[in-house]
């Protein structure tokens, strides 16, 4: 029986781009000091990238830094993230270009997507698990156009066998800690925050926030906009809004995303949220791409990590058989939308 092969040791053996390890922001992010002055219950650590340690140079330029405390301590950028992928199809720009300011990244996943219908796709088959909208379609094939075949978890030898929810809920966290990973983020900053779809509420959303906001006192909260197509969206985007109306979040450290598929193939956005509304929105929107070209290959990094299709190895790609075509038209187009 196989194992798992680290994030890592997988994207060399795809032959993925490695991690450039030249940006001298990470030690001085999330070194101890700086976490701990960040926090105010002082119980946060933080690990260093795993990059880092392929750097030969790491213990010495390690205990440098130990010895030199950080010149000043930037406010934290917290992503509240609504299912696995979205932080690198729609956030993905702009937490590279926070990085590059040296600022550090804090990830909350609300929610494990355990209803994509990417687990049919990989399982060949709707059954009954499927959400129940599909109840009337229960053992029909699902036709995977991304491979150009229908699934077999036996005949492709998925080292997890046949996919049920709860198995497909852990590998989706899993492809969203690997996709921060690949962005450079440290594990102790990468956060499920264990909402199903069917208990993910704005009142469940607002707590999160809270509880980051009581954690980290002077961060800046972004997610996605309470226009955006998807209604799990939208409800992250209308409860970080209230905050905002409550007074209990600052209006001026806030910023709202289109997702990927919102800004790049939902022709329905004027419809639906009318005339007058979309020329606000269309008026404060603002195009971002990344502000120093070497962040690419962090970006292509953390596409890889729902790319990976090797079943017999644990890798599935649950992210790109659920929305292909919005990790492709990234690749060729590095960028997002946002307002503040």
């Amino acid at each position: 029986m196989f194992k798992k092969l680290s994030s890592l040791t997988l994207a060399s053996f795809l032959l993925f781009p490695i991690l450039n390890t030249d940006a001298a922001t990470d030690d001085n992010i999330y070194s101890k000091n700086t976490i701990q002055s960040l926090s105010t219950n002082n119980k946060t650590k933080a690990n260093q990238p795993t990059s880092n340690a392929k750097n030969k140079n790491y213990n010495n330029r390690n205990t440098m830094i130990n010895k030199t405390p950080p010149k000043q301590v930037k406010e934290p950028v917290i992503y509240i993230t609504p299912h696995a992928d979205d932080e690198t199809l729609t956030y993905a720009v702009d937490i590279l270009n926070e990085r590059r300011k040296g600022r550090p990244i804090i990830l909350s996943l609300v929610s494990s997507g355990e209803d994509s219908f990417s687990r049919e796709m990989l399982n060949g088959r709707v059954d009954h698990e499927s959400h129940p909208k599909f109840s009337d379609q229960i053992g029909e094939e699902i036709y995977c156009a991304w491979h150009g075949m229908v699934h077999n978890h036996a005949t492709e030898q998925y080292l997890d066998g046949y996919l049920t929810r709860q198995k497909f809920s852990k590998l989706r966290i899993d492809e969203f800690h690997r996709a921060a990973e690949g962005m450079g983020i440290p594990k102790n900053f990468v956060n499920y925050d264990n909402l199903s779809t069917q208990t993910i509420s704005k009142e469940n959303v607002k707590q999160i926030i809270m509880k980051y906001k009581k954690q980290y006192p002077t961060a800046e909260f972004r997610t996605m906009s309470k226009y955006d197509y998807h209604y799990e969206h939208r409800m992250l985007g209308e409860a970080l809004e209230e905050l905002e109306n409550e007074g209990l979040i600052e209006k001026e450290k806030t910023r709202y995303f289109l997702s990927n598929y919102t800004y790049r193939f939902d022709h329905t956005l004027e419809s639906r949220i009318g005339i007058e509304a979309y020329a606000r929105l269309k008026d404060g929107m603002k195009v971002e791409r990344l502000t120093s070209s070497s962040d690419a290959v962090y970006l292509t990094n953390s596409i890889s990590a729902y790319e990976a299709y090797v079943p017999s190895l644990g890798y599935y790609a649950t992210g790109y058989h659920s929305v292909v075509s919005q990790f492709k038209s990234l690749k060729g187009d590095m960028s997002t939308v946002y307002y503040d």
